[in-house]
This record gives C-alpha cells, structure tokens and sequence, in this order.
C-alpha cells in the first residue's frame, strides 16, 4: 500500500526560499532611495515577484514532503526533479538579482549576470514546460497537480508575467537615466573645476540650454539625464544638497 500524500502546511517557507536575509535587506534599504519613481517601481517590482513565488513555493514544498528520484521511465520523478531544480532555482535567482540590484540601486556595480529579466523569460520557459508536461503525465499524484496548475498563473501571455515585465523594463530606464545624469553631472563637475566659482552658475546653466538647444534643432525630445542635469546645477546655485544624486562623489 502506497503511504498517503502529505500536505504541507499553510504559509510554511520550504527548504529553498526567497526569503533569505539579502531579500530582507532589500526590502529595508528601499526606504533609502531617494527617487521616488525608482522606490515606487523596485517595490512594486518585489512585491510582484513575492506574489509570483506564492505559487513556486507550493510546488517547492510538496518536492520537501515527497522526494523522489530521477528514475528511468518515472515521469513524475522527473518532473519532480525538474521542478526543484530548474524552476525554483531561476525564480530565486531572479529574486535574488533583484534585491542586489535594490542593494546597489542604481545598479552601477553589479556584475554582468545580473540581468532580472533574462531570468524572468528563462522561468517563463520553465514553468511552461512543467505545466504542460504535468498535465500530459498519467503518474502524476493529484496533489502535485493541484500545486503546478497555481504555477499556471505564471507562464507568459498572463497578466503575472505581462505586468512583471514592464516593471523591469520601467526599472531599466530609470536605472539607465540615473546613471547617464549621474556621468553628465560628473562631466559638467570636470569641465568647470577650473572656473572661477562665481561664473560656475552662469557658465553651468549656458551648457545645458546649449545642449537643449541642439536637442531642439535635431528634433529628438531632450533624454531623461538633461533635465536631471539642469535640476542639479539648480540645486548647486542655491546651495541646496541633491537629492538625486546616486553614485556621485
């Protein structure tokens, strides 16, 4: 006689989570970012991927109660494998480079692999896969089944994965305006340095109305960083502290 199912518990974390301390942090440092576009997105960013792993997470917790291996001419083992190995671990992975990025907002030192949406289409692949091969799978216990159709709500053409992905691409232009105004101010910083202090405002301020200037006759709207820009060298007139300043020195 076959031992019955086990269920696991409401809300219990599995062996494998997200919530690990790095996420933790992440979740603190938000506060800490000053652009409140960036904040609104990265925290909407994070609570998406929370609501994402809701459904991860009971697949990843009935692999915990009911190990199996790999065996041969054994569909539910492999898919049982396939789902604690490969899927889990690129949704944590995704996870995981998030709350780096979050860390390090805006992003300039994180390494190349650090890419939250090539993992999202990568657990898209997966999640795919393991919905339709359960779902073709005649030894498949029920209670697996039960756990893999919440992973259903993920796969791409949802509005799960729709709205995950302009989140990120609305991370990405933020992140990348920050860091080219953040460039900018340094550059207009360098080619003042040896100006007279008291012509620093004016010869600032006649820099960008320049570059607007040629903006406007080239046609293309002004990019993000120039506003930025004009807003920096304001706050410097007046003394104040920028506020949108990641990154520079």
């Amino acid at each position: 006689m076959s031992a019955p199912e086990r269920t696991p518990a409401e809300g219990e974390e599995p062996r494998a989570t997200i919530y690990v301390p790095a996420w933790l942090e992440a979740r603190e440092r938000l506060v800490w970012i000053d652009d409140e576009d960036a904040r609104g997105l990265l925290a909407s960013a994070m609570d998406q991927v929370e609501s994402g792993w809701d459904a991860v997470r009971a697949v990843q917790r009935w692999a915990d109660l009911h190990p199996e291996r790999d065996r041969p001419n054994d569909g539910y083992g492999a898919l049982l494998t396939f789902a604690e190995s490969e899927l889990q671990e690129v949704f944590r992975e995704m996870a995981f480079n998030l709350a780096d990025l979050v860390t390090v907002w805006p992003g300039q030192d994180l390494p190349p692999h650090n890419d939250v949406d090539a993992h999202r289409t990568e657990f898209g692949r997966y999640a795919t896969v393991l919905v339709l091969a359960t779902g073709a799978s005649e030894d498949v216990p029920e209670g697996f089944r039960t756990a893999v159709r919440q992973v259903a709500r993920l796969l791409p053409g949802g509005e799960w994965f729709r709205r995950l992905a302009e989140t990120f691409a609305a991370i990405d232009d933020v992140s990348g305006s920050e860091i080219t105004a953040d460039t900018a101010r340094q550059a207009v910083d360098f080619l003042l340095h040896a100006i007279p202090e008291a012509e620093r405002d004016r010869v600032g301020s006649q820099l960008v109305a320049n570059l607007e200037a040629l903006y406007a006759i080239t046609a293309p709207p002004p990019p993000e960083w120039l506003r930025l820009l004009r807003a920096y060298l304001a706050e410097q007139a007046h003394g104040d502290t920028p506020t949108d300043t990641a990154g520079s020195e």
